[in-house]
């Protein structure tokens, strides 16, 4: 299945916002329900923060926050590394970050204004982190986003649970179907959520339709490994790409780190 490079709502800067945050938050809950997606990903991403000394991540594309939270606990229990992290994003869900800010006990600081990641601020130093968003951008961008963490020096991961594959799109279908039941009871509350999740399911049809869209735009290996060969910089870097199975669906992953 070739790569359609498409456009998913919450990319449009005029899409509603509350429609838009309604679809992040749900996101970040469905994405904190299971540990069992990013097990061989936080192997890697161990590796790759030992490696670098790392223990500050920046979380680029952010949203409502995604796994970021599950990926922290993983570390730690698992991998014994104790990791604070920055979340930040080209159209920050606030309200979202800012509570995940508040109920991770310090973990977790909310940048609130918006962060290209073709061009990371210096101030915001750290191994970064792309959860479910790299797909978002074309090649040139997507090559962008690698050659600016090299220019800096900074490593950085992907981590991507959508494929370009029938169980893929499928899992996406069932995804919406539980987003339409779930809606009007997302955190926080508010009347809005009622009427956009089953008066006039916007909320839902943003999740179908971005859902659908990533799995088309979704980066194979292969196509990672072409973006990274032309990067300028990248033979200084270790690169670590792989498609992970888990059970019927499949998790794609690259980290960086620089040479020794």
């Amino acid at each position: 299945m070739r790569r359609m490079q498409l456009v998913e709502l919450e990319d449009l800067s005029w899409w509603p916002k509350a429609v838009r945050d309604g679809a992040t938050d749900w996101l970040a809950v469905a994405g904190n329900q299971s540990a069992a997606p990013y097990q061989g990903f936080v192997k890697q991403l161990a590796e790759g923060l030992r490696r670098t000394g790392d223990t500050q991540l920046v979380d680029l594309c952010s949203g409502g926050g995604g796994p970021l939270p599950t990926l922290q606990r993983l570390l730690r229990e698992q991998k014994g590394l104790e990791v604070t992290a920055t979340v930040t994003d080209l159209y920050p869900n606030s309200e979202r970050l800012r509570r995940l800010e508040a109920q991770s006990g310090g973990r977790i600081t909310a940048a609130v204004e918006p962060v290209d990641a073709t061009n990371v601020p210096a101030s915001l130093r750290g191994f970064r982190l792309i959860s479910n968003a790299f797909h978002h951008f074309a090649p040139d961008q997507a090559r962008g986003i690698l050659a600016d963490a090299v220019a800096k020096k900074q490593g950085i991961a992907v981590l991507e649970v959508v494929e370009r594959s029938a169980t893929g799109i499928l899992g996406v279908v069932f995804g919406s179907l539980i987003g339409t039941l779930a809606t009007p009871f997302l955190r926080p509350w508010r009347p809005s959520r009622l009427v956009l999740g089953w008066v006039i399911p916007l909320i839902p049809f943003n999740i179908f339709f971005d859902g659908i869209v990533s799995c088309l735009r979704a980066y194979s290996v292969d196509e990672l490994q072409e973006l990274v060969a032309g990067v300028p910089g990248a033979d200084g870097y270790d690169w670590d790409i792989q498609r992970l199975p888990q059970g019927p669906l499949a998790t794609t992953t690259l980290v960086g780190v620089p040479k020794a």
